[in-house]
């Protein structure tokens, strides 16, 4: 379609399609002895993230792997993390094994299977996990390094943060998510300065290790990029990417290229590559900062956009007559590896297993004959590329689907006239899996199925079910008859029988994620460690002494030198800073010392930054590294937070309660000092009406906005009751929610939440970053979890977009942008992602960013939103959000 911005749907790279009959006399890539296998799997990663599909994105070694092999245009994996993961390492559809986003104790990932590294066992394989897992491990039989493995280093849950295995630089202090073959990776954690670096140094260690080229060696390299946190690389790995759309995201991706560059060139430097079957595939389509065009839809959809992966194969074991191809044509599922990497390492891929008393066998076929040019046969007519999405052959059915989004080459959502599908009049409930595909007003389900011809619309743009029924129906029983093989959550009680359960994980693993059941008896809890003796203070040497290494670019400033770290506490001292709060210290090309926030990446003057207000700090003013008096400047004052932090403002003029304000909970809209006071106005509830389920909104003046017509779609049969005035940022939410429940919590059956646009990096001082906002949304969730029913429900509402620059004459604010407002969206829906795979009480989610992505057009203008960079909408605008907040409550219901 011409909004794509593209001759067709793939114009803007070389393509030369497969044609079987020919690309069989191109065979030329037949190798001997067993082959190794090198398996890459990015976190979230989009469609037109990579130079698999846009040529300006900054991954050189992808472009280099894809000229040695074959790019898989038509693989598809499952619309979210956990089940793709696991259908890669069993051979079976989600389907099949269920949607769920595993937690740490479970058996989603039955023990009773055979899994991939199992079989390669079978022959001899040496075979190593590196990265993150989200496969459920019940017991420690269900440990990589007990399954087959011969190393295991990562984190066994869903998402983390990229430093320390989610904790604190000292392995033995607080929580962590990071595992080393049999036990938690205390010896590893202080390694892990950022995953991606050190997922790759192992797998380099592994690589040269290997030292006997004729044995085969499997490495699964699983990197935790480009997964939200969406926070920078280390400062020296960063670059200005001025082509891609976000440099933080950017940065995320180059970083992912370059590790991918460094495996290979060990893999290559011993000997191994032209053996070797490498296969790199992302888990799910992308979201957030991520970009999914020309396709619709992103993680969590069963559109192209969440399931159709950016993926190809390299190696030695790519015909050479194939290497620098587009395979278009063949339908790949990623369940199909565990067959094709079976039969070639000469090993049966057959795994029949009995649940409910029906021999279940795998669902992968062996693809290699038809990825190679033997022939032309697609080894499976019917594939599931989701829950609710089947192919066969050029044609798609999808029977759960929302209005969701397209994308433009600068990762902008777009909803063309032309795409936009009738939305349904009533919504079909979500039933099974964790992460609903419904984004947006719904306009498929069971009863009225969407129906794509992929051949002529790969972007899912035209439903032609009415045009062709027969076709659809079949489809979508075809569709139905994929079903789960039962209950696989837990092992059942006579196997369960063999292990003893660990009364509390958290303690017997030493603060660190891990299974819930052991053979034998409990290891015993450690006692803590000693504190560390104090390091004796470091001599205090001249700045001008420090020595650096020269052309580390900083963007928006000149090149300036970075220190050793032999000297990099000296520069530090000279300044006059602790020694112990830096990591680094920078010299300017004039010999200034210049400190770097332990933090993380210093941030503006306006911002928070770790210390006291009568110490130096760090900041980062127009791209560069600046030292300025007590952390502010001239123009503002410094003001001690209860935390230990501070906060540089400006003060109003004359406002005698300046030194006062500590900001721990006040607002600020105007750019000044004007505190509100650290007190919350309680909720007085009115009466309970009669039969009318009771309902609690907490959210900001959107949601004031929205409420009333809300209450009306609602009305009689709930009663809607919003929070008092306007409820701002998490820091307030945070303290604040448990007065707003009001004396009774328990009265309410449904809670929805939304805060986020108070968080963003206004001018008016209420920015929480991103790291705090989901620390402080979890606390949140934990407390309104331990104050209201049991059987009450909690809805998450996502945060409605801003117009980036809705009119000429508008003067752009940042933080107030919709860029910003995805990566807070996509911080919230992470967190719901790990709390919902932890069981118990389960948060769902309202996603009206993509209502008004649907319905309100460019620059949401149709909505009334006339504001500069502001978020309100028209009466009409706040109607049409009221409305699809309502079908939320009215879904949750049911």
């Amino acid at each position: 379609p011409p909004y794509f911005g593209q001759s067709d749907f793939f114009g803007t790279q070389p393509m030369m399609t497969h044609v079987m009959v020919l690309a069989a006399l191109m065979c030329q890539g037949a190798f001997a002895g067993t082959p190794h296998f090198l398996t890459i799997l990015a976190d979230d990663l989009g469609y037109w993230d990579t130079t698999v599909h846009n040529p300006l994105s900054p991954t050189p070694t992808i472009t280099s792997l894809m000229a040695e092999g074959i790019v898989l245009d038509r693989h598809y994996v499952f619309r979210y993390c956990s089940p793709t993961r696991r259908a890669f390492l069993s051979g079976r559809f989600p389907n099949h094994i269920t949607g769920t986003q595993a937690p740490t104790c479970s058996n989603y990932l039955p023990i009773e299977f055979t899994i991939l590294s199992e079989k390669l066992k079978m022959a001899q394989y040496s075979s190593h996990f590196i990265g993150k897992g989200h496969l459920g491990y019940q017991t420690t039989d269900h440990l990589p390094i007990n399954r087959g493995f011969d190393s295991h280093v990562g984190y066994l849950g869903g998402a983390e943060g990229y430093s320390y295995g989610n904790g604190k630089a000292d392995p033995t202090e607080g929580s962590h998510d990071m595992w080393h073959d049999h036990g938690p990776g205390i010896d590893i954690v202080p390694e892990i300065y950022y995953s991606a670096n050190f997922y790759t140094e192992r797998a380099v260690a592994v690589t040269r290790n290997h030292t006997d080229p004729s044995a085969p060696l499997w490495i699964h390299l699983t990197y935790q990029n480009v997964h939200a946190p969406y926070v920078s690389p280390p400062d020296w790995e960063c670059h200005a990417f001025p082509e891609m759309w976000d440099e933080t995201f950017a940065n995320m991706v180059a970083v992912l290229d370059d590790g991918i560059g460094n495996v290979t060139a060990a893999w290559k430097a011993s000997g191994l590559w032209e053996n070797t079957l490498m296969l790199f595939t992302a888990d799910n389509g992308g979201i957030g900062p991520a970009n999914n065009h020309p396709l619709r839809g992103h993680k969590h959809d069963a559109w192209e956009g969440g399931t159709r992966a950016a993926a190809f194969i390299s190696g030695g074991l790519v015909p050479s007559g194939l290497r620098g191809s587009i395979n278009n044509v063949s339908i790949i599922s990623i369940v199909d590896w565990y067959a094709t990497l079976s039969v070639l390492a000469g090993v049966d891929p057959q795994n029949d297993v009995v649940f409910n008393n029906l021999r279940r066998p795998i669902d992968g076929v062996d693809v290699w004959p038809m990825l190679s040019g033997a022939n032309a046969t697609q080894p499976r007519p019917y594939t599931p590329t989701s829950d609710y999405g089947l192919v066969w052959g050029k044609w798609k059915v999808v029977t759960l689907g929302g209005q969701s989004n397209y994308y433009t080459i600068n990762a902008t959502h777009i909803n063309p006239p032309d795409t936009m599908l009738p939305c349904l009049t009533h919504t079909q409930p979500y039933k099974g899996g964790t992460d609903s595909p419904v984004s947006g007003c719904p306009v498929c389900n069971d009863s009225q199925p969407c129906l794509f011809d992929l051949s002529t619309d790969p972007t899912e743009t035209t439903n032609v079910a009415t045009q062709n029924p027969q076709i659809a129906i079949a489809l979508t029983a075809m569709l139905a008859s994929f079903q789960p093989y039962g209950n696989l959550s837990s092992l059942n009680d006579s196997m369960l029988a063999q292990y003893t359960k660990v009364p509390n994980p958290k303690s017997t693993w030493q603060g660190y994620a891990g299974p819930c059941y052991v053979r034998g008896t409990v290891p015993p809890v450690p006692p803590p460690s000693p504190p560390p003796p104090p390091s004796p203070p470091p001599p205090v040497t001249p700045c001008t002494d420090c020595t650096f290494e020269q052309d580390v670019h900083y963007p928006g400033g000149t090149d300036i030198g970075k220190s050793t770290a032999a000297n990099a506490t000296q520069c530090c001292a000279s300044c006059g800073s602790q020694t112990a709060c830096v990591k680094f210290a920078f010299c300017t090309a004039t010999g200034e010392c210049v400190l770097k926030s332990t933090v993380g990446k210093a941030q503006s003057a306006s911002g928070f930054i770790s210390g006291e207000c009568n110490k130096s700090h760090t900041i980062e003013r127009n791209g560069l590294h600046e030292m300025a008096s007590q952390g502010c400047t001239a123009d503002e004052q410094c003001f001690n937070r209860t935390d230990g932090s501070f906060r540089c403002l400006k003060a109003k003029a004359g406002d005698p309660n300046a030194l006062a304000c500590t900001l721990d909970y006040g607002y600020n809209t105007t750019g000044m000092c004007t505190c509100q006071p650290e007190t919350c106005s309680p909720l007085a509830p009115p009466p309970i009406s009669a039969g009318a389920s009771q309902v609690m909104i907490i959210g900001d003046s959107v949601s004031n906005g929205y409420t009333p017509s809300a209450t009306k779609a609602l009305e009689p049969q709930y009663q809607v009751v919003h929070a008092p005035g306007n409820n701002g940022n998490t820091n307030w939410g945070d303290h604040c929610v448990a007065g707003w429940l009001g004396p009774s919590p328990t009265r309410w059956d449904i809670v929805t939440v939304n805060f986020g646009l108070h968080d963003l990096a206004f001018p008016d001082n209420e920015h929480v970053d991103i790291g705090t906002y989901g620390t402080l949304l979890k606390d949140i969730f934990t407390k309104l979890d331990g104050a209201i029913a049991k059987t009450a429900r909690v809805i998450w509402v996502t945060t409605t977009p801003v117009p980036t620059k809705p009119n000429a004459s508008c003067v752009l604010i940042p933080g107030r942008i919709e860029p910003d407002v995805l990566r807070y969206n996509a911080a919230a829906s992470n967190l719901v992602d790990e709390w919902n795979s932890r069981g118990g009480r389960k948060i769902e989610v309202c996603d009206l960013h993509a209502v008004i992505n649907a319905y309100c057009g460019a620059n949401y203008t149709s909505c009334g939103i006339t504001q500069c960079a502001g978020p309100h909408f028209s009466s009409a605008g706040f109607t049409m959000l009221g409305d699809a907040y309502a079908k939320c409550v009215e879904t949750s219901q049911r």
